[in-house]
């Protein structure tokens, strides 16, 4: 028998001991590492590989780990019209025609050969159409976008033995050329042993009769070029088909999936930052004697996603800190500890980090940790709807064809994540504001899309028509998004538009940013109170939750002259930046929040106070608690103290806050009266002195001479009087004054 090369489109390990490749990390693995001499096996792929006795060894399970990637990916994303479980070689070796032979028919003896077909039994052909199934012919038309050419789909096979077997064959050889013309290396694939079982002993037979005649007519020739395959026994032959067809599935994926990552999409990708610019590949294949031109690509966009986003992602990560910088080279052993998935899902999806990402161990020192750290990169996936057969023991015990179909599949999807535009709502505190989202289909099938709002405060937002939506052909669909504000800051959040499967046709993922703008904060309740300066007088207010979660509640008072209303729409505005409105872009390791906290809300306030006037001012409202828990729609009495020490009107704001629930204001505005006459008792001391009522009166009529004497003299001056008549009237006024 003919042994065939295993030939694989990737050389998938490589030794430890080459130059400028990294060694194991300390507490990246959790398997003993190869020895040379099985590296050297999966190396060279020589013909060891086609022997059973690798079966039990690590070449064996190298083999079955390959086999299961490349199933579980073809069964989930390779077929049209979503998932279709497989299993190799049955799947594929039945998957040639929708009519399907149930029980292949008995060639009688005298038609072929007098040869005894081994295992076979006299039985009547039972065919059948099924339309629910698939051929490896949609498989082909669905992952390149065309249909093979020469084979006509849903074709049914001939109902004559030999002429079915003539047409599985020639249909194995046109695809093999097909596969061929695109760049695939199939010439160690023989069409033979991609048939069933039942086939190739019937091909075989044919071919025995067909050298047979020609012998006998003389054609030595033409006989000499029948090529006659080796007997193979039945398990043999199954274990030999099944290396075919793997085989032929890892060329389909070489040449139709992994050769959509180019250089040119690379460039076109798009990136969370514009003015970080993506690394540049070298085109030429032989730059690498390891790695194609696709692999080195993917390999350049890990390395640069994880040094550029891991300062960012785990800056304030309390299991390790910053995780020390890698040269990632392969696709197995640098990504087993689950930190490299983590800052490309963290670089596309930074609503993650909060959730997931920060809580991953950046230096893991064991087994445990690295299963830690990918059950969170699984499920951060999961939360942004990444639909992906994998599971965490697939990256902590990694197959590189896996995680190389792992990372095909991010490529193509995550930049979809990042939002095209900005949609901004604008309204006052605890008003819902509505923005509608136009999607247009322009083609000729129904569009679906699961609809998911991420981010931190996506809570706040609500989209009418639901999780699931479907767009007609040529058609544009409305979506309605509402915001409904619970903070006087800003909130932001995701809107993703993750396209789901329908049929044979997927929508790309469309993500807008929402952003939020409070322009004007109104009081829940207005209450008023007077009081006359310096007396204090407490009263009540009765405080009601406006929503639907019980929780305690901060209390912060803000005074000011002026309404807070008035002045968070003049001056709050101003105060920090308007999103959308702005050319600079944040860099990675920037605030990724703008909102002014109460603190600077009340400083502000304060300050504008002080430019109204130079003296300072004492506040006028106190409370008796800085916190208040309030039910679900419930209401509790808090006692204000009012205690003017000015006479004027002033103004303050309640706020009650709470991280989680929201915040919400209450108004109270305080006149100051005029203060109440104090009385001021004596009290006798020896610093004290007593004036008598003589001394007094005398006193007084002093005073009251020198009043006459001036406004006798003002008299005489503006009445032009002599100074006889001056001296005559003051005469006469002092004389009254003794008769008195």
């Amino acid at each position: 028998m003919k042994l065939n090369y295993f030939t694989f489109f990737l050389t998938l390990n490589t030794d430890s001991s080459i130059s400028g490749t990294p060694r194991y990390r300390d507490g990246a693995t959790n398997r003993p590492p190869m020895s040379k001499e099985t590296s050297a096996l999966q190396l060279h792929f020589d013909r060891a590989y086609l022997t059973r006795d690798l079966e039990g060894g690590e070449g064996g399970e190298y083999i079955a780990g390959v086999l299961s990637a490349t199933q579980r990916w073809f069964s989930s994303q390779g077929w049209p019209g979503g998932p279709y479980p497989m299993s190799i070689p049955e799947t594929l070796r039945s998957s040639i025609s929708k009519k399907i032979a149930t029980d292949t028919s008995v060639i009688k003896e005298e038609t072929v050969s007098k040869v005894p077909i081994r295992g076979s039994k006299k039985q009547k052909a039972k065919t059948g159409f099924n339309k629910m199934a698939k051929t490896i012919y949609d498989m082909i038309s669905f992952l390149s976008g065309r249909p093979v050419p020469g084979i006509p789909i849903n074709s049914p096979l001939p109902a004559d033995p030999l002429e079915r077997v003539k047409q599985i064959y020639w249909q194995h050889c046109t695809l093999l050329t097909f596969l061929r013309c695109q760049g695939a290396s199939v010439a160690s694939i023989d069409p033979e042993f991609l048939m069933a079982p039942a086939d190739y002993l019937l091909w075989r037979q044919l071919q025995f009769s067909v050298k047979k005649e020609l012998l006998r007519q003389g054609n030595d020739k033409e006989a000499e070029a029948v090529k006659i395959l080796y007997e193979v026994d039945e398990e043999n032959f199954e274990f030999i088909s099944q290396r075919m067809w793997l085989d032929v599935l890892l060329q389909i994926l070489k040449v139709l999936v992994l050769a959509k990552v180019t250089p040119k999409t690379l460039k076109a990708l798009s990136t969370p930052y514009k003015d970080i610019s993506m690394p540049i590949v070298n085109p030429d294949p032989l730059a690498s004697n390891i790695y194609g031109v696709p692999e080195r690509i993917l390999l350049a966009w890990m390395n640069h996603y994880y040094e550029t986003y891991r300062a960012q992602i785990w800056q304030d990560c309390t299991k390790g800190g910053v995780p020390p910088a890698r040269w990632i080279v392969n696709f197995d052993y640098d990504l087993m500890d689950g930190l490299v998935l983590g800052a490309v899902l963290g670089a596309h999806l930074p609503f993650l980090i909060e959730s997931h990402l920060k809580f991953m161990y950046t230096h893991p020192v064991s087994a445990e940790q690295c299963l830690h750290n990918a059950l969170k990169v699984i499920s951060g996936m999961r939360l942004a709807d990444i639909d992906y057969d994998i599971q965490a023991i697939d990256i902590t015990d990694p197959n590189p064809i896996a995680m190389l179909l792992l990372l095909v599949n991010l490529y193509h999807r995550l930049p979809h994540y990042v939002p095209k535009a900005t949609i901004e709502f604008v309204g006052d505190l605890h008003t819902t504001v509505s923005r509608q989202v136009k999607v247009n289909n322009s083609s000729v099938k129904s569009l679906v899309y699961h609809v998911l709002l991420a981010g931190p405060d996506a809570r706040d937002f609500n989209v009418q028509k639901g999780n699931l939506v479907t767009v007609s052909p040529k058609s544009t669909l409305t979506l309605t998004v509402d915001f409904k504000s619970r903070f006087m800051r800003h909130a932001d959040a995701l809107l993703i538009l993750v396209g789901r499967r329908y049929g044979a046709t997927m929508g790309n993922t469309l993500s807008f940013k929402l952003t939020t703008d409070i322009d004007v904060v109104k009081a829940k309740v207005v209450v008023k109170v007077e009081s006359p300066c310096y007396e204090m007088k407490k009263f009540t207010i009765d405080v009601v939750n406006p929503f639907h979660e019980a929780g305690e509640f901060l209390i912060a008072l803000v005074e000011s002259s002026s309404a807070v209303e008035n002045f968070h729409e003049n001056n709050m505005a101003t105060s920090k930046e308007k999103p959308g409105k702005s050319t600079a872009q944040k860099k990675p390791g920037d605030q990724l929040s703008d909102a002014i906290p109460l603190q600077v809300l009340s400083s502000n306030i304060e300050a504008s106070n002080q430019k109204t006037s130079q003296i300072p001012k004492l506040k006028a409202f106190f409370l008796s608690s800085t916190s208040i828990y309030l039910e679900a729609q419930g209401s509790v009495e808090l006692e204000v103290c009012y205690l003017p020490f000015t006479v004027e009107e002033r103004q303050c704001s309640v706020i009650f806050v709470n991280d989680q629930i929201g915040e919400f204001l209450y108004s109270i505005e305080g006149t100051a009266l005029q203060p109440l006459p104090s009385y001021l008792p004596y009290v006798p001391s020896k610093n004290s002195v007593r004036i008598s009522s003589a001394a007094a009166a005398g006193d007084y009529v002093l005073l009251i001479s020198l009043h006459v004497f001036f406004s006798a003299y003002i008299l005489v001056i503006s009445l032009h009087v002599s100074p006889s008549d001056y001296i005559l009237v003051i005469s006469l006024f002092y004389a009254g004054m003794s008769l008195k």
